[in-house]
């Protein structure tokens, strides 16, 4: 049973990884996206927190 569990997990596991990688690459279109004046920008050190919280209005 503890064979079948780990196969179970080990699939499960690289089917994940597979499908993360698809939609970080393929999915939405990226890759067209990383050649000519759009390429990936990495931030190895945040400037800054990206929130914006919205003003109340009354």
């Amino acid at each position: 049973m503890e064979a079948k569990l780990r196969k179970i997990i080990i699939v499960g596991t690289i089917l994940y990884t597979i499908l993360i990688l698809y939609f970080i690459f393929f999915a939405f279109n990226r890759l067209d996206h990383a050649s000519g004046d759009y390429e990936y920008v990495f931030m190895l050190v945040p400037e800054g927190v990206p929130l914006q919280f919205p003003k109340p209005t009354f």
